[in-house]
């Protein structure tokens, strides 16, 4: 941490070269092993929680607060998104499964359909939202 108790730019950078070379080398050991490697890039993380949003869907503030726009969730998932590029790069032989469109359209990172909430809480899926993502997993698989 720097002076301010803030994170630096350094430490950041840094702990993600060290979780990427972690990656890498638990990569390049399966793939010895003769192993088929999937990656999951992980679904998008809500900057709030989806239930506070369906207990008051009459408050305007709410409302707003309530949605992610997709630019802000790519955003968020740039160094991940960055690293697992790299690392299949120098593993071609990785299969990256992503699921970000399907919970995104155009504008928007969805975290309900209609009656169906996708997520549980900020970052996890809901039961429902685990089959409706497993649904989409299976047939990515089919293809791939």
């Amino acid at each position: 941490m720097n002076g301010n108790g803030k994170v630096s730019t350094v430490q950041i950078n840094l702990k993600v070269n060290l979780f990427y070379l972690g990656l890498e080398n638990t990569v390049r050991l399966l793939e010895q092993k003769g192993k088929s490697i999937i990656i999951i890039i992980d679904v998008s993380e809500l900057p709030f929680f989806p239930r506070d949003c369906i207990n008051r869907p009459a408050r305007i503030s709410q409302k707003q607060v309530c949605k992610l726009q997709k630019h802000v969730a790519l955003e968020r998932q740039k160094e991940m998104r960055e690293m697992l590029n790299r690392l299949v790069a120098a593993h071609p032989g990785i299969r990256l499964y992503d699921s970000f469109n399907l919970l995104c359209d155009k504008e928007f990172c969805n975290f309900e359909n209609d009656d169906m909430l996708f997520y549980k809480d900020s970052n996890h899926l809901s039961v429902r939202g685990s089959a409706f993502f497993a649904k989409d997993f299976l047939r990515w698989m089919s293809k791939n």
